[in-house]
């Protein structure tokens, strides 16, 4: 037998909720001591946890105490409705985390390496042969006073960049690791339509697969992303940038496996 206190430490309920379903008939105390103290056995303990998964579910407590008493109900559609409730609850917890990851990691890139990133002039990425890394070291040389502000490019490539690096504990295959390549190679097209090329006719012609040819050839030759981490906080670590970089080369070669079985 366990004590209220214990069953409230070992379940993660106050003492107000187990007397609330006392009072509602949802759960009783499997006896009392002399002093009147209510214990419960292991039967009752179990059911708890069971009453506390469907309330994580979302289920009202009087809605419990109705399925826990109907005999005709198909308990197999009510697991599958809560399952589905939990998962849905699940993955918008695991999106609010991977959101204050992503701010927390942000905050802590140098504001140096942000407001180089966000100096980078695409042009000189695009058709001019030079490297992702030789821009971002050429614009890491340059003094920029403390006060600079980062423009919207630096920003979203910088929060791409760090959301997928805290992926890399899934495939490349994974859903939210294609979301977030296709997010990135997406924004990238735009940005060179938008602020590389001048003539509409090259921003009308410019394909897909031409732009992830050209990020493939920059991946081969090792120029897309810098290897050297001196100086960069997690989650920019030597194991996450070869993520990224397996990751976004992944979907480019998709993208162009899928145009030439067009």
């Amino acid at each position: 037998m366990k004590t209220l206190s214990e069953v409230c430490k070992i379940v993660g309920v106050t003492r107000r909720t187990l007397q609330e379903y006392h009072r509602i008939g949802l759960l009783s105390p499997t006896s009392k001591t002399e002093a009147g103290y209510w214990l419960y056995d292991d039967i009752a303990v179990n059911t708890l946890i069971s009453i506390q998964v469907f309330v994580e579910a979302g289920f009202k407590r009087l809605e419990i105490k109705r399925l826990f008493e109907s005999s005709r109900l198909d308990l197999e559609s009510v697991f599958d409705s809560t399952i589905d409730r939990l998962v849905k609850k699940r993955n918008r917890i695991d999106n609010m985390i991977k959101h204050i990851e992503i701010i927390r990691a942000v905050q802590c890139v140098p504001k140096r390496t942000l407001a180089a990133l966000s100096k980078i002039d695409a042009s000189k990425l695009y058709g001019h042969g030079k490297s992702f890394k030789e821009v971002l070291n050429e614009n890491l040389d340059e003094e920029y006073q403390s006060d600079d502000q980062l423009d919207e490019f630096g920003i979203k490539v910088s929060h791409l960049l760090v959301s997928l690096a805290l992926l890399n504990d899934r495939s490349v295959d994974d859903p939210a690791v294609v979301a977030c390549s296709r997010t990135i190679f997406d924004y990238l097209i735009e940005y060179i339509k938008n602020e590389v090329l001048e003539d509409e006719d090259d921003c009308e012609n410019l394909s897909q697969i031409e732009v992830a040819e050209k990020m493939c050839e920059a991946f081969d030759e090792g120029d897309f992303f810098t290897e050297d981490t001196d100086g960069l906080p997690p989650p920019f670590d030597s194991e996450a940038i070869a993520f990224c970089k397996k990751a976004f080369r992944h979907y480019c070669q998709t993208i162009i496996a899928g145009e030439s079985q067009k």
